[in-house]
């Protein structure tokens, strides 16, 4: 009876240590999931092509805010600059960001809702 035992713990033992290694390699196979943030973007109707672009290197959709009044003439933001938004905005402590696209490129604020003080 204990060569039995012995036996049936040394089998489901074994089969407990390939169950932990299969899964450590499923693990290390999932690619990282980007955390995703409350993205809000600020821009004028000529630079709304780069929500598009944006959304593509966060991986992510955001909600579009088109500015009111002005901005006609402004410069929309280059890919560099929306590399840089992008780092910027994966890097934030904030669970929410506004980026407002204008003449200087593409601006990067983290915020936290709640109530004011």
């Amino acid at each position: 009876m204990l060569v039995a035992a012995g036996a049936g713990s040394a089998y489901y033992w074994r089969v407990l240590q390939d169950d932990r290694r299969a899964l450590a390699a499923v693990e290390a196979a999932e690619p990282a999931r980007p955390i995703v943030k409350h993205v809000t973007v600020l821009v004028a109707t000529q630079a709304l092509p780069v929500v598009p672009k944006l959304e593509a290197l966060l991986g992510y959709s955001v909600s579009v805010w088109t500015r009111a009044g002005g901005g006609d003439g402004e410069a929309v933001a280059t890919d560099e600059q929306l590399r840089a938004a992008a780092a910027a905005i994966s890097a934030a402590a904030a669970g929410h960001v506004l980026v407002i696209v204008d003449a200087w490129g593409a601006q990067v604020l983290p915020y936290e809702e709640g109530e004011a003080a």
